[in-house]
């Protein structure tokens, strides 16, 4: 009796010295982001986290009230895109290529337009119905826009689907013509691309690119504002993730080759820069909705883990401080 009692015991310690761990993980990490989480409202769990789900894409269809999260499975199984309207109810449906055979590719991005879903893969963006993907079950991969680069995410806006590359020296590399000087003399070596949309176009886009925007290392999703500003988000593992502010600034145009055509290209560094806010690792696609950006990580997936424990199984709704 009196070893239960002891055994009783040192249970009790350890699950007080677990919670105690937890509660100051918790605060810890709040204090540490405590700009970004003074303004940020928690909306949502990020779907997909009972699963061997890696999150990747996250998009809004205003139409049907729900948001779209891309991501590849960690058991290299079917990647998923999972439907969660705003009212809670959540659905997911497994991709499959054209033959029937299981699409396990890195579904590192999904935006939509019309009645197509973009999603961002490797050479560029593969399509699919954007009611094959709602209805649940399966979505079958309808066709491919090339872009020529390894696409890691993409947005729609204001006519254009635009795709953007990821890069991060050694095990990330991007094309040597996309890395460019930018006017405040540092080197962005990324590129987002624009292509227009246009009903008529196969998949309802041009693939040949009308413009390009120069950004930063580590990017992971990007949207525009509801005052124009291009907010870029960016990680990589376990350092903080940040959501830069940047305004497009038509001063500074350069020109860049994109499948034998010249294109404006616009920089953005340090100069057109407005505001940064740091968040914890790992945030990936961001969505601009009700003058907010909706912020969505990687880190509470049953890949990772530690996210469960600092606050990343949440989506965040961050409101920009007034004065920015």
């Amino acid at each position: 009796m009196e070893k239960s009692r002891i055994t009783g015991k040192v249970i009790l310690y350890i699950l007080a010295a677990l919670l105690l761990l937890l509660t100051l993980l918790y605060l810890g990490v709040t204090v540490v982001y405590f700009r970004f989480f003074s303004r940020a409202e928690a909306k949502f769990l990020v779907p997909g986290l009972d699963a061997p789900f890696v999150q990747q894409g996250f998009d809004y269809v205003e139409e049907q009230d729900a948001y779209l999260v891309s991501g590849y499975m960690n058991d290299h199984s079917a990647s998923r895109i999972y439907v969660r309207y705003d009212g809670g109810d959540t659905r997911y449906v497994e991709l499959k290529n054209a033959d029937g055979s299981d699409y396990t590719g890195h579904a590192g991005g999904i935006c939509h337009n019309g009645g197509y879903a973009y999603l961002a893969g490797k050479g560029g963006l593969e399509v699919l119905t954007l009611d094959d993907v709602l209805d649940g079950g399966y979505a079958t991969i309808i066709g491919r826009i090339e872009t020529g680069f390894d696409v890691a995410c993409c947005s729609y806006y204001n006519g254009h689907l635009m795709a953007g590359e990821f890069y991060r020296p050694g095990n990330y590399e991007t094309d040597p013509s996309h890395h460019r000087i930018t006017p405040d003399g540092t080197s962005n070596p990324a590129l987002i691309t624009l292509l227009r949309c246009d009903d008529s176009a196969a998949f309802g886009v041009v693939s040949t690119p009308v413009a390009a925007i120069s950004v930063p290392a580590q990017l992971q999703g990007f949207c525009f504002t509801g005052d124009d500003q291009l907010v870029l988000s960016s990680s990589y593992g376990f350092a903080s993730s940040y959501l830069s502010y940047h305004r497009i600034d038509l001063d500074y145009v350069g020109q860049i080759l994109l499948s034998d055509t010249q294109v404006p290209l616009l920089y953005l560094d340090s100069t057109t820069l407005t505001d940064s806010v740091a968040l914890p690792p790992m945030s990936e696609e961001i969505v601009y909705r009700n003058g907010q950006i909706y912020v969505m990580c990687e880190s509470a997936s049953n890949k990772y883990i530690f996210g469960k424990f600092i606050r990343g199984h949440q989506v965040f709704a961050y409101r920009q401080e007034d004065n920015h």
